[in-house]
């Protein structure tokens, strides 16, 4: 990311949630209890995205950016951003609305990786609840969860945009893609 992207963007406004990381250049926030065993299980893994988000938004709100700060994104450490793009999408929304921008292909929030979009309306809305989402039966990876546990917390807006590409690409010639 750091090679990619990441060059794009002021160091402040990057985190990178996760364990450990074998680039000292990323600094990684550990937000998995210290309760929880080590190395972290599939379960565990599982939390830092809604810790995470709740520790992201803090320090947002805690910044003298805050105010500049209309978007957020969550990524995996694999996925490729153009932020350029990337711009020109969320520009034709509004961040004053609870909306998340993503691909939905998967029946429920999103999946397969590609990332979405948080506007700042959401995200300011987490702090009373983030932290309470959990895996459910069904839908064991982050990026489904956590979004359906906010959609059924908050009154929230899926916008399905098919430039996430969060599926192979042959996905995309059949008549769901």
């Amino acid at each position: 990311m750091m090679c990619t992207f990441g060059v794009t963007l002021h160091p402040s406004r990057l985190f990178f949630v996760g364990e450990t990381s074998y680039d000292n250049r990323l600094p990684i926030y550990d937000v998995v209890t210290p309760d929880t065993r080590r190395p972290v299980d599939r379960s565990g893994s599982m939390q830092k995205l809604a810790q995470g988000l709740a520790m992201i938004v803090e320090k947002i709100n805690n910044s003298i950016d805050k105010n500049e700060i209309q978007w957020i994104m969550v990524m995996d450490d694999d996925t490729f951003v153009s932020p350029l793009n990337l711009e020109l999408l969320v520009s034709k929304y509004d961040p004053q609305y609870s909306l998340i921008i993503g691909q939905s292909t998967c029946g429920v929030g999103f999946c397969g990786g590609a990332g979405y979009v948080i506007s700042k309306k959401l995200f300011n809305q987490f702090p009373s609840f983030i932290k309470k989402c959990k895996p459910s039966f069904g839908m064991s990876q982050s990026d489904q969860f956590v979004p359906y546990c906010i959609k059924k917390r908050i009154s929230v807006e899926f916008i399905n945009r098919k430039e996430f590409n969060s599926q192979p690409p042959d996905y995309y010639s059949t008549e769901l893609g």
